[in-house]
């Protein structure tokens, strides 16, 4: 079956047109914006991860760093420690002040001893070399003088046979490492409180930490490529196949079909999809052989709805002539003529026009039926009213009153004219008598005639037609075949 155009299966159902203008809306822009997401969401998770392990990286190389620095510290402070034993217990205290000098000149450029100090047991300076640190903040006022956290460590480092040691900021900013040493030779003499710069080692971990971080940013960006071409690879381009698929599903092929050719959720998916797909073509196409079907019905009782319309107007037609005509002489009935006189009553005395009204009987009719039958007395009728059809002008009504009485409505006619209009008719009836009876009918027929006038004979319409029957009765009385005028007694 060959695809179908879109404008014919945009009527196929609601569903598929609100699918149909979802895809319109996202178009292109719904992949880009689904690319974006798995990207901004790679990206997230690698740089966590990354962020995670170069944060223990660095964590592991300042710890590493930093306990380097202690054992040099606590090395250089152990090779002392039994030397200045010894001086203070034999008083030799200058001494003990040159050598730390020495130790401080030799140590400040290998690890970094800035000073050096030997307290006895209650904290009191015996000796001391380096400027600044715990020599200046202790002076000759002991430990008091200091800092609390400096006075809280000296009085840990005489109380503590252990190496104790803490980390701290100089006035100036310097990263300083201070360390305490019990000073032994068979008994304690002391201990030794010596300030160390740590600069190198915090430049160390500086350094390592800019070096981790950009590792880190490699390797991310590298994950990073490596997981959205993944991602790429095996959800986008089922998901885009999808989503192609549907558009060209909502635009009306109905054919489409989505081909992703693997054996996962995606594939799955995918099958789901097409099922669907033949599903609602099948549905569609069903429906729209209903509706093709429908619309014939439709079209051919429209067809049947037309002609019986026809046959009603026509029946309309045949009732209001019905209504309208006698069916004998095809001439307006009574009911017609009295509506059409009233019409004319109402102009005429709008107008101050004059209006009369002639009442005609056929002379004798019933010796017709009684000599030639109905049927002859029936073409006599049918006769008359040709002859008066033919006599009249436009604008006259016609009527056949009842039995063999005819009456004639003339607008704008009273008086002499009326009557002279009266001869007339009457002529041409009794001039046309050998056609109004037939071959086997009468030779002769004639009519009698009574004339009445608005508003000179009546003011009424029932009283103009009783005058005009009264004519009508005293035409009839003076001899029939003549026009009587009505006269008032």
């Amino acid at each position: 079956m060959s695809p179908r155009s879109p404008h014919r299966h945009v009527s196929s159902g609601a569903a598929l047109d609100a699918h149909a203008e979802l895809v319109s809306r996202s178009g292109s822009t719904g992949a880009r914006s689904v690319r974006a997401r798995i990207a901004i969401a790679a990206l997230l998770a690698v740089s966590l991860v990354a962020v995670v392990v170069g944060s223990a990286l660095i964590v592991r190389a300042s710890h590493r760093y930093h306990e380097e620095a202690r054992q040099q510290a606590a090395a250089l402070l152990g090779s002392l420690a039994v030397p200045s034993a010894m001086a203070v217990a034999v008083d030799s205290l200058d001494r003990l002040d040159g050598y730390l000098e020495e130790v401080v000149a030799a140590g400040e450029v290998t690890v970094g001893l800035r000073t050096i100090a030997m307290l006895d047991h209650r904290g009191l300076l015996l000796a001391h070399s380096g400027s600044g640190g715990l020599a200046t903040a202790l002076g000759d006022a002991g430990p008091q003088a200091a800092s609390d956290d400096e006075r809280a460590f000296v009085r840990r480092a005489i109380d503590d046979h252990a190496v104790l040691w803490r980390r701290y900021r100089a006035d100036d900013g310097t990263p300083m490492l201070q360390v305490s040493m019990p000073a032994v030779s068979g008994l304690r003499w002391g201990t030794l409180v010596a300030s160390f710069d740590v600069s190198r080692a915090v430049e160390q971990v500086r350094e390592t930490a800019t070096l981790v971080a950009l590792g880190a940013a490699g390797m991310a960006t590298l994950v990073l490529a490596l997981v959205y071409l993944g991602l790429a690879r095996i959800v986008l381009a089922p998901i885009g196949q999808l989503a192609e698929t549907a558009r060209a599903l909502g635009e009306g092929d109905l054919n489409a079909r989505a081909v992703v050719e693997t054996h996962d959720e995606l594939g799955e998916l995918a099958m789901s999809f097409n099922a669907m797909a033949r599903e609602l073509q099948s549905y569609t196409e069903g429906l729209e052989r209903k509706v093709e079907e429908r619309t014939e019905e439709v079209r051919r009782q429209r067809d049947e709805l037309e002609a019986v319309n026809g046959q009603l107007q026509d029946a309309v037609k045949a009732l209001e002539r019905m209504a309208k005509i006698d069916a004998l002489t095809e001439l307006c009935n009574r009911r017609h003529f009295s509506e059409s006189l009233a019409e004319a009553m109402d102009v005429a005395r709008a107008e101050q026009t004059p209006l009369s009204v002639a009442i005609l009987d056929a002379d004798h009719f019933k010796q017709v039926n009684d000599t030639w039958g109905h049927g002859v007395g029936d073409q006599v009728l049918q006769g008359v009213a040709r002859a008066l059809t033919a006599a009249v002008r436009d604008g006259d009504v016609v009527a056949r009153y009842g039995g063999e009485e005819f009456v004639v409505l003339l607008p704008g006619v009273g008086g002499a004219a009326a009557a002279e209009r009266g001869e007339s008719i009457r002529e041409a009836v009794e001039a046309d008598a050998l056609r109004l009876g037939g071959a086997a009918g009468p030779t002769r027929v004639t009519v009698s005639v009574g004339v009445a006038s608005f508003p000179a004979d009546a003011a009424g319409l029932d009283a103009l037609l009783q005058a005009a029957d009264h004519a009508l009765y005293e035409a009839k009385r003076g001899g029939r075949n003549r026009v009587e005028r009505y006269r008032r007694a």
